[in-house]
């Protein structure tokens, strides 16, 4: 029947068209050992590389796509395949995150608390973002 269900396509149900573009790419990704570039991922599903970035985020935050990045060799997206995987991704993120404030705490010449603080105000949307 065409009005059925395509099992295949299951993990698509609620996806946008660019969501699922971008999805059916990096699924066939499978472990970091296989990632694919953000510049393939934009040419093979024919957006611009920034909106390629900013879907895959979305992906993770929105719809609990278990999609991990490197920076490493290969560089790329690709889906996380079990929990040490995970861990890992999860510790990298942790860690890139505190050298981001390490470097913003540097540059603003105050503390990482402090730079942390305001992060986490601006979450909230306690602030203006200054």
């Amino acid at each position: 029947m065409p009005d059925q269900l395509n099992i295949f396509e299951q993990d698509l149900i609620g996806l946008g068209t660019e969501e699922a573009a971008v999805w059916r790419v990096i699924r066939e990704h499978k472990g970091k050992d296989s990632a694919i570039k953000a510049d393939t991922l934009a040419w093979r599903t024919s957006l611009p590389e920034v909106k390629a970035r900013e879907i895959v985020s979305r992906l993770v935050r929105a719809s609990g796509k278990l999609i991990g990045s490197s920076t490493g060799n290969p560089p790329g997206y690709y889906v996380i395949t079990d929990e040490t995987e995970l861990r890992k991704h999860i510790e990298s993120l942790r860690h890139r995150g505190i050298m981001c404030l390490v470097r913003a705490a540097a540059l603003s010449k105050t503390s990482i608390e402090d730079i942390f603080e305001q992060g986490r105000l601006e979450l909230n949307g306690d602030c203006d973002g200054k």
